[in-house]
Parts: structure tokens; sequence; C-alpha cells
């Protein structure tokens, strides 16, 4: 920095625009007698040639090095003063703009009180300027992918855009299908189209596109990182139906005896447990929702595994996945299944090492891949099935309080401490781990661990 600070302030008329509301002659006279500023001018139009001109004049003549534009938006002309300032041997970076044109002129009235706030902004800004540093800019990689939050059409409109221009798309949508309230609307104002006209192609555009990867009822959980290098973490709640295997033939639907509101009619009309939200739903997989499903409140029913001919009720509604995407282009993550016999997991099973192969167990298989967690996963299965041998005496009120302290502290370390704790008390009425409650309750549980094996979160222990 040099060692003298010499400021030049120039103030713009735009033409009346400011100068009608503004007494600018006023501002400079109040500006130029403030400590190290050197030259105050105003011009008609300093984004003019001319105006331009008579900066980089000022600049050499009195060996300014640091200069405030007072004019319009910097929206508009921070990029043209720069390079006024680089062209004249200054630092690009040397330069502030204030605006007073939207911040005065265009929002006042009383030209006393619009000049006193013009003079107030400059006089922050001399303040501010001397301040500045010279900044070099820096080039750096970045992930050419985008994340698009939310598959309503805004969302569907911007990922196919941005997927046509060559970017990898990643669209997060909560609910079980994209579409957004567009999807409920019968006709669209103010031409009074047919919404599903315009919405459905473009849905099956979005799930076609080989640029554009979909998430449904999922959520971002983790955002970090600076533009163009986010690393961003998604959850990614159930389904309990495969959506490889659902062909969306409606069977289950016909055949679940349990009926509910449905959201997506605003609780209007009733639907099944198991549901697709409307017709056109992309992806056109059908959903259990886990509040009303038989099975999964009360462990029993299972109507729709039977009667599923193409098998994609996911170990009667029992498959979670969590996926992650760091800097929207790697995946990691955790895969969750649930199986008496580890050797029938044919999707999972080259990576599990062969005594875990070999086991029959009736609880989830937390399978860590990119982790060395193995061992922890030995032995909390270890733990797990001496707690399985109390099933005789299955009361809630106990399985309640492990499955509370396990969601709270998202621990493998902490899960096995609380089952030892529970085993040394001698809880005998613990309900079977074959219930489906504790199965869930565990998944939700691993949620929090990172793909390396460890917490996400420490305990509050």
């Amino acid at each position: 920095m040099p060692k003298e600070t010499r400021i030049g302030v120039f103030i713009c008329h735009c033409g009346g625009n400011i100068s009608d509301t503004v007494d600018v002659d006023r501002v400079k006279e109040a500006t130029g007698s403030l400590d190290q500023v050197k030259v105050a001018d105003t011009f008609e139009y300093l984004c003019s040639n001319l105006g331009q001109e008579m900066i980089i004049k000022a600049i050499k003549e009195h060996k300014l090095n640091r200069i405030i534009v007072a004019s319009c938006s910097p929206r508009m002309h921070l990029d043209t003063f720069r390079q006024v300032v680089r062209s004249a041997g200054l630092n690009p970076y040397l330069l502030e703009m204030v605006n007073i044109r939207e911040h005065c002129s265009w929002v006042h009235d009383d030209k006393e009180n619009a000049t006193s706030k013009a003079t107030a902004l400059l006089r922050g800004a001399v303040g501010r300027v001397r301040y500045l540093d010279p900044l070099t800019p820096k080039s750096m990689k970045v992930t050419k992918s985008v994340l698009v939050i939310g598959g309503g059409i805004a969302g569907i409109y911007s990922a196919l855009e941005l997927a046509d221009k060559g970017y990898q798309v990643y669209m997060v949508e909560r609910n079980s299908s994209i579409g957004g309230h567009m999807a409920q609307l019968s006709k669209t104002f103010p031409t009074f189209d047919c919404s599903a006209c315009i919405l459905t192609p473009k849905m099956v555009s979005v799930s076609q596109h080989p640029k554009i990867k979909i998430f449904t009822n999922a959520e971002p959980i983790v955002i970090k990182g600076s533009p163009g290098n986010y690393e961003v973490k998604i959850r990614v709640k159930p389904r309990y139906v495969d959506l490889e295997k659902c062909t969306a033939c409606g069977e289950c639907a016909l055949k679940c005896p349990v009926k509910k509101p449905s959201s997506f009619e605003e609780n209007l009309v009733q639907e099944k447990a198991i549901n697709i939200a409307f017709k056109q739903a992309i992806p056109s997989a059908y959903t259990i929702d886990k509040d009303y499903c038989l099975f999964l409140t009360r462990g029993v029913c299972r109507i729709c595994e039977k009667i599923c001919k193409g098998g994609a009720i996911a170990g009667g509604g029992s498959d979670l996945e969590v996926k992650y995407l760091a800097n929207f282009g790697e995946h990691f993550g955790m895969a969750y299944q649930l199986s008496d016999d580890l050797s029938d997991m044919t999707s999972l099973r080259d990576d599990v090492p062969k005594d875990l192969r070999k086991r029959r167990i009736s609880l989830p298989l937390i399978h860590l891949y990119k982790s060395n967690s193995l061992v922890e996963i030995e032995k909390l299965l270890d733990d797990l099935q001496i707690l399985a041998r109390n099933d005789h005496a299955a009361k809630k009120n106990a399985l309640n309080r492990i499955l509370q302290d396990l969601e709270d502290k998202g621990s493998l370390d902490y899960c096995r401490k609380k089952i030892n704790e529970y085993i040394n008390q001698s809880i005998a009425d613990v309900q079977s781990l074959r219930g489906t409650h504790f199965k869930f309750h565990l998944i939700q549980m691993a949620e929090s661990l990172r793909p390396d094996g460890r917490s996400q979160k420490k305990p509050n222990c």
C-alpha cells in the first residue's frame, strides 16, 4: 500500500436522474473537504467516453490511488469503471462505487434530504476506500455440475436449460414425484391452457435426459464450499418400493386395506397407504406412507408385498438409501438392506467379508462402502444378537427408550455403548429385532455416519 492515500471522488449527474433531486455541487463541496480527498468533480455522464477520459486524466495528473464513483447502481457500471481504473494503471479493486441514483434520487422527493443522504453515503465511502487493498484475481477449477433444489416447473425448466448446455444437473425434490404445485392445477392463467399438457412433457424430458439425475423424497441437509466447488449432502427418505421393479400397475393400491388423506389433493380425497401422487408422476412408481402402513406401524398385513408380481415392495418396505453429493459430481453414501440371509444379497454380497455373508441374522446389514469400519459393524451385530435373545418379553416402552437414544446420538460407538448398558441392566422386555420399528430407527441412527464410518455428530454424553 502506498504511504500516502490519495482519493478522487467523481459524481455523476446521470442526465438529471440524479442532479434533479440531489444537489451534486453541494455534495462535491462537502466531499472535497474530507481528509485525503485530492480531487472532487462532477460530470453529466461519467459512463460516457468523455466521462471516462476525465477520470483517467485526473488519476494520472493527481497521482490518485483510490477512486470513488457516485452514480447509478454498481450492477450496471461496476465493470465499466473498473476497466477505466485499470486503464489508468491502478488496480481495479481500488475503486468504490456509491449508488446515489436508486438509493437517493429515485426514492426521495425532498431535495434537501436527498442531498444530505448522498453526502452521508459518500462520506462513508471515503472512510471505507482508505482501507481497500489491491486484489489479484485467481483461477481455479470448478465442477461443471449444478444442483437444482425443487422439482417444480421452475426447477424443471432450469434443469433442462442447464443440461442442454452440457452441465451435469442434480435435481432434489422433497416429494415422491417432480412436478410441484403446477401438477395440482387443471388450468393455467391467463391462457387457461391445460396444466398437464404443458408440464408432463417437460417432466418426461427431465427423467430421460442423460445429464439429469433426479432424487425424489430427498432434501439437502449439509451445504458447504464456495461457488463452483460446493459440497452438498442430501438425505433420501425411503419409498419402501423399488423404483427399478415397480411397474405402477396399481394392484397393490387396489388391495391395500388402509385409506388416508391425499396430500397431493390437499386432503380433500382419500388414497391408499401405498399410492402414487398422480397418474403422470415421475418417477412412475408407488410409495408407501410409513405413518399409515399397517406393516410399518404394527408389523402386520404385508398384502402389497404378497400380490406384487414384480417383487417391488422392498423387503416389506424396508430399504433405505442415503446418498451424498460431493462437489455435485462424486457419489458417496451408505446402503441399508434387511435380510435373513446375507448370502442372498447379490447387490452387496461381493463387498461383504465371507464370515459376515454366512451368518443368518434378522437385522440390518449396515454396509459402509469406501470405509474401514467393518470391524465395528461386526461388534455391533454381536451385541444386537445378544439383545435379540430377549424377544420373549417384548415391551414397547423399553424399545422406545433404546430407539430414542440411538436416534439422538447417531453413532456406531455410542450405539454399542447404550446396548451394553441395557444388557448389563438385564432388560428382558425388549422387542425382537424382527420388529420393524427397531430396524427403521436403527437405520435412522446410522444416517448420521460419514462414508468413512465416523459419526457426523458427537454424542451429548
